[in-house]
């Protein structure tokens, strides 16, 4: 059961996190060609997040490298235009499809890199202790586990047999 104190801790702790979380939003941000920024400086602006080894922690290198293509292409697409809306409609739809690309790789990467932590009690010990992990370390954990269970299974099944 926990103390009063200890559900007290909690709530500061989960209020902490909650008003945390807007102020962080100005790294991981969507590349967006027709917001305020420019696109140099939203383009700028990602690949410092992809360089700086924690926003974007978790992508993969073959994600990594679609995104640097996607944003090459959307620069060479926009060129000296000041915005999308000068594009021909048939670039516009192209410099669109590559936005899209390259956010739909940005957000997945960001979801996965974000960091959960969780109180466990260490086989052995009454003591718990506070595990943080990313979201997409938790997942290789979680399938390491249910593939390892899953052989278990398998060679149960076979020695009874």
């Amino acid at each position: 059961m926990h103390t009063g104190d200890e559900m007290r801790k909690g709530l500061i702790l989960l209020a902490a996190l909650l008003l945390a979380g807007p102020a962080a939003a100005g790294k991981g941000e969507r590349v967006d060609v027709a917001g305020k920024a420019s696109f140099a400086e939203q383009r700028e602006q990602v690949l410092v997040d992809l360089a700086d080894g924690e926003t974007y922690a978790e992508i993969a290198p073959e994600d990594r490298e679609r995104v640097f293509v996607g944003l090459g292409r959307m620069q060479r697409l926009l060129g000296a235009h000041e915005s999308a809306s000068a594009l021909h409609p048939d670039q516009r739809t192209t410099l669109l499809n590559e936005q899209e690309q390259v956010n739909n790789i940005l957000s997945q990467a960001s979801k996965d890199s974000r960091m959960v932590c969780n109180r466990e009690r260490p086989v052995g010990t009454r003591l718990p202790t506070t595990v943080c992990r990313t979201v997409a370390e938790r997942r290789r954990l979680q399938d390491a586990s249910r593939q390892s269970h899953d052989a278990a299974a398998r060679s149960r099944l076979n020695t009874i047999r």
